[in-house]
């Protein structure tokens, strides 16, 4: 066994019928839980994740997760060495997201009070990351994605034309439904995203809406709120 090059660490915790299943081939990897700025020991904590896996193969990565979390249907996927994902607290839900980090050096670091919805997709590549700021909030269907996984290229030249690139999601930034961020894009803050965007640029001017396929400025001078429209002019009228 210990001319084995790998470590197969894999855990199963039932519990009140949540199944949590944490699974690593490889050496050091880490799964780490934060609560209140202190390291913690999930298992005397299982009801803080529910249906939630964490799984993948390579060395070194490390997982941090702030507590509180809300996963739900959920999970984050390492195939590659040297990652970093980093969640903080939100009591917010994520239901039915995929974190996928492919390739070394992969990074994704999603600020507080984080929200995403119905099978969206956040991957980064070797190298590269997505990072997105508090307060902001995913619609189902959404993907983001740092690589076209595929190679474009002059054929004069030989050179790639569409190389992977890092993607910035400022603060409060609403995504809507069916949403597509490519490899190299930024949304600044209290931005709107509308359904059905493509977002494969950098975008500066924060307050605005943007839109279409690929996407452009719309509107400007607008923000946004969490609540409902009724809820919202409720809680105006009444102060």
């Amino acid at each position: 066994m210990k001319k084995l090059l790998f470590k197969l660490f894999c855990i199963f915790i039932p519990s009140s019928g949540l199944r949590h299943i944490f699974r690593f081939i490889g050496m050091n990897n880490k799964v780490i839980f934060i609560k209140d700025g202190k390291t913690i020991n999930f298992l005397f904590n299982l009801k803080i994740l529910k249906n939630f896996k964490i799984s993948g193969y390579g060395t070194n990565n490390i997982i941090k997760i702030h507590l509180p979390a809300n996963f739900t249907n959920s999970s984050i996927n390492i195939a590659g060495n040297n990652c970093h994902f980093e969640i903080f607290p939100t009591t917010r839900l994520l239901d039915k997201t995929t974190f996928q980090l492919y390739g070394n050096n992969a990074q994704i670091i999603i600020g507080k009070d984080f929200s995403s919805t119905g099978n969206t997709m956040i991957l980064a590549t070797g190298n590269h990351s997505v990072t997105i700021g508090d307060d902001t909030i995913i619609a189902m269907d959404t993907i983001i994605q740092t690589s076209d996984f595929h190679t474009v290229y002059d054929i004069n030249t030989k050179k790639i034309t569409n190389k992977d690139s890092n993607i910035a999601i400022g603060k409060h930034v609403w995504i809507a439904r069916r949403c597509i961020i490519l490899k190299g894009a930024s949304i600044p803050n209290n931005t709107i995203v509308s359904a059905q965007a493509l977002v494969n640029k950098k975008f500066d001017e924060q307050n605005t809406i943007i839109a279409g396929i690929p996407a452009k400025i719309v509107k400007n001078q607008i923000n946004w709120d969490f609540n409902t429209p009724e809820a919202y002019k409720e809680y105006f009228n009444k102060s």
